[in-house]
């Protein structure tokens, strides 16, 4: 006869130890009561749960098939500050836009933007109200689940009572999708022709952006930006350096084509011979979508890129001590 005893698992008093003899288990009685009893409770249990309905993670937004176009014009107004020099101004600003996507051969695509604006600045004894356009361009590839990588060409105009300026951009782009968030950054080279120096600034440009998606129609976004800008010959003491971060919000309603938003940006410029410049700028507008279904839609197959925001000066004039208005 062989004879072992296993260690025991938990004391209930009375409970003899488990036993092996012969190779026979051989448990307490009230061991035996213990584990019919529990069999009898999760029996029972085990049953109910393979009934019930299995639930899958909740997934991340979703979209429908991708639209073969995505379209949206946009109407926003707000206010801006501007600080030159110590000398402050504030203003009214209008914005518009119109923006088009459309599907190419297999992953790539196409998108334009026209964006019209009107800042106005009041210094008391001088306003300065200018009308600035600017036109874009995106051609890129992109696949829905993992990123985009595209070119973007742009050139904006604007003119006031002082001056009249061009601004060209040409770059790269590129989008990285993680999830419910996209990572979004921009680089190009930039060239400036301020009217009133009759002088050009060439230099680089960035923009980042990264997007949350809270739910498929609501938008959570920081930004930010920085540019440099050189100018020929004598104009050499307007070199500037600017820098800028801000954030946005957008809302589409429930079954409708028209979305919310808003946003707010911190912009600081620095000349090379004098003192920097800031300036504020908050927007609230509302949006109308053609094609896409949801904002996360729209994001990761629809017309998802944004133009260059120039960061020069509202305007720069010659005199007064040098520099901008």
């Amino acid at each position: 006869m062989t004879l072992s005893v296993f260690p025991r698992l938990y004391d209930l008093g009375t409970t003899k130890a488990m036993l092996m003899v012969n190779g026979r288990k051989v448990l307490g009685k009230k061991m035996k009561q213990l584990l019919a009893t529990t069999a009898l409770v999760l029996l029972p249990l085990s049953a109910v749960a393979a009934d019930l309905p299995k639930r899958a993670p909740a997934p991340a937004p979703a979209f429908t098939n991708a639209p073969t176009f995505d379209a949206f014009g946009s109407l926003a107004v707000g206010y801006s500050g501007w600080d030159d020099r110590g000398r402050t101004a504030d203003g009214i600003d209008v914005e518009a836009r119109a923006t088009y996507y459309s599907a190419l051969s297999g992953a790539f695509g196409f998108q334009v933007d026209g964006v019209f604006g009107r800042p106005s600045y009041d210094f008391g004894t001088l306003t300065v109200a200018n009308n600035t356009g600017s036109a874009a361009g995106h051609v890129f590839w992109r696949d829905s689940t993992a990123g985009l990588f595209g070119v973007i060409a742009q050139g904006n105009a604007k003119s006031s009572d002082i001056s009249s300026d061009r601004h060209y951009f040409l770059g790269l782009e590129a989008q990285y999708f993680i999830g419910n968030v996209t990572l979004y950054g921009q680089v190009a080279y930039q060239n400036l022709s301020a009217g009133s120096l009759n002088e050009n600034a060439g230099g680089f440009a960035l923009a980042g952006q990264v997007r949350y998606f809270a739910t498929p129609n609501l938008m959570l976004a920081l930004k930010g930006g920085y540019s440099a800008l050189n100018f020929d010959g004598s104009a050499s003491g307007y070199d500037h350096n600017a820098w800028t971060f801000g954030a946005k919000a957008e809302y589409r309603l429930a079954a409708s084509p028209i979305s919310l938003f808003a946003e707010a940006d911190y912009r600081r410029g620095l000349f090379r011979s004098f003192r920097d410049e800031t300036d504020q700028r908050f927007m609230v507008g509302a949006k109308w979508n053609f094609g896409s279904q949801t904002l996360f839609q729209r994001d990761r197959s629809g017309a998802s890129l944004d133009p260059f925001r120039s960061l020069a000066p509202p305007t720069i004039r010659v005199g007064g001590g040098g520099g901008s208005v």
